[in-house]
């Protein structure tokens, strides 16, 4: 009888090994296996998910998930030089499971205005730069004025280059010191420093150099240094207050 059994186990084998010969799509469960064949509906097995935003991104994404993965099984990472924190959620799943980076990311707008990265600029491209982001202005009206002075400022080197020539065309050299001029010494700009970020208020200091007849300006500000460093510190920590049931490590 034992033997009977045995050979019909083994003549079911070989069947269901010819049938899955030419079969492309099956599934095998732990006591099952299933079939599919044809038109059958494709099966979508779970896959790894990594997304990198700003760096609340990763207490925005525990806050709404919290309850669907285990505090014990999740952990973050955190580098206060790069600015820059990581939520690893299911961390033993490296098949499915959740890693969420955030990083502290300033502003794109302060790109425009150059400012401390001793970036020369010419008085057209300064007028440029305040004219087309007066938004940005505590007082717009200061703004209008910062570029006429700018204008002003433009016509009156224009002018003392030509009285500096002699008749045989030679120019002499315009130095800083006998040029007086009428130009704005600092300006009060109002805007995120961070991208996600509160408006912060900062002062910046206009910086002019006039040799040989080509002035240069740049923007330098204190407050905008002093701030930056201040607050990224502050935001890594804040952020850090939403894991305090998770393991936190610094890199």
């Amino acid at each position: 009888m034992a033997q009977d059994d045995t050979s019909s186990k083994s003549a079911k084998e070989s069947t269901v090994k010819s049938f899955l010969s030419d079969k492309k799509i099956y599934e095998k469960g732990e006591n099952e296996l299933t079939i599919r064949e044809g038109d059958s509906e494709k099966i979508f097995y779970p896959k790894a998910v990594s997304i990198t935003g700003i760096i609340s991104a990763p207490s925005a994404f525990y806050a709404k998930r919290k309850t669907l993965h285990n505090p014990e099984k999740c952990h973050v990472t955190f580098n206060n030089r790069d600015g820059v924190i990581k939520l690893i959620c299911d961390e033993q799943n490296n098949e499915s499971g959740y890693t969420i980076t955030g990083k502290i990311e300033r502003n794109p707008d302060l790109n425009n205005f150059s400012i401390n990265k001793n970036q020369m600029l010419t008085i057209k491209e300064l007028m440029g730069v305040l004219k087309f982001n007066p938004i940005f202005f505590n007082d717009k009206d200061e703004n209008g004025k910062i570029v006429a002075s700018l204008q002003s400022f433009k016509a009156k080197v224009a002018q003392e280059l030509e009285e500096s020539n002699n008749l045989r065309g030679e120019e002499k050299k315009l130095k800083v010191s006998k040029l007086e001029h009428a130009l704005a010494e600092n300006f009060v700009l109002n805007m995120p420093i961070h991208k996600g970020g509160a408006p912060k208020t900062f002062k910046v200091d206009i910086c002019v150099q006039v040799t040989d007849g080509d002035v240069q300006v740049w923007l330098e500000s204190r407050d905008l240094n002093d701030m930056l460093m201040a607050t990224e510190s502050e935001m890594i920590k804040a952020e850090l207050e939403n894991f305090k049931d998770i393991v936190c490590i610094e890199q």
